[in-house]
C-alpha cells in the first residue's frame, strides 16, 4: 500500500511539473497570504530590497547573506595578488533586518585568477569559480572599488 502511495506522488510530482506550474505540490502549505520577497534582482545579481550596497551572495530560506559595499576597500593590489576587505551581513527574512556582522576578505591571485572569499576568525572560504552569486557578486564588488 505504502508503495502504490509512493509511486502515485512521484507520478504526481512529474505530471505537474510537466503540467501547469501553479499546481499545489503535497509539501506546500495553503495559504492567502502573499509574499514579497526582500530579494530583489538587478542585471543578474541579487540586492536586499533593491539598494546596490548590499549584493546577496548566497541565499536560504531564513537567512541571506550579503556584503556591505560602504565598506569595502582595497587592502592590497600588487602584480601577484589583490585583496579586498568588506564587511559580511546576515539578513533575516521573517525580521527583515540585518541580524549579523562578520568581515570577509576577498583574495585574488593575479596570476591564476583564482579568487577566494575568506572570513574572518575562521578557516572557511569560499572559491568564487564555484559559486555563481559569489563569483558574481566579486565582479560587481571589483567594479564598485574600480580595480581592475
Amino acid at each position: 500500500m505504502l508503495k502504490k502511495i509512493l509511486i502515485m506522488m512521484v507520478l504526481g510530482l512529474t505530471v505537474a511539473s510537466f503540467g501547469n506550474m501553479n499546481l499545489p505540490m503535497p509539501f506546500e502549505r495553503c495559504t492567502n497570504i502573499a509574499y514579497a520577497s526582500p530579494l530583489q534582482k538587478i542585471d543578474g545579481i541579487l540586492f536586499w530590497h533593491g539598494d546596490m550596497n548590499y549584493p546577496i551572495y548566497d541565499s536560504g530560506n531564513k537567512f541571506c547573506n550579503g556584503l556591505d559595499l560602504s565598506s569595502a576597500y582595497v587592502a592590497n593590489d600588487d602584480a601577484n595578488e589583490l585583496i579586498i576587505k568588506v564587511a559580511s551581513v546576515n539578513f533575516s527574512f521573517t525580521d527583515d533586518v540585518a541580524v549579523d556582522y562578520g568581515n570577509a576578505t576577498f583574495k585574488e591571485d593575479k596570476r591564476t585568477g583564482k579568487a577566494y572569499m575568506c572570513f574572518e576568525n575562521s578557516p572557511y572560504c569560499s572559491s568564487t569559480d564555484r559559486e555563481i552569486m559569489l563569483n558574481d557578486v566579486y565582479y560587481y564588488l571589483k567594479c564598485y572599488l574600480q580595480v581592475q
